[in-house]
């Protein structure tokens, strides 16, 4: 592995704003921390969230291909902050976003 690793999926501060508001990339190596295993296969079939996340194609995942996302973003370690938390629509984020139509 090359030194890019060190900044994989660790979230963005970069949002994305539609007509559900503003939105950014969850910083997944945080977030599986906290996590067991079990724990992030039962969120990952479950989760239904705003864009950008690709929520519908975590739920039909296998159970193997959950479970090895997950050891692998733990071999990662845990890095980096919080994303920035959800802008309702109507409000302008502070920082920079795309918007769509």
């Amino acid at each position: 592995m090359t030194s890019d690793y060190k900044v994989w999926l660790m979230g963005d501060n970069f949002g994305w704003s539609g007509p559900w508001g503003t939105t950014y990339g969850t910083n997944l190596r945080l977030l599986i921390n906290a996590l067991t295993e079990k724990g992030w296969i039962a969120f990952a079939t479950t989760l239904k969230v705003r864009p950008p996340m690709p929520w519908f194609n975590l739920n039909i995942m296998t159970r193997a291909d959950l479970g090895a996302i997950y050891q692998f973003i733990r071999y990662l370690g845990p890095e980096g902050k919080p994303s920035p938390g959800y802008v309702p629509a109507g409000q302008t984020p502070t920082g920079p976003h795309a918007i769509f139509p």
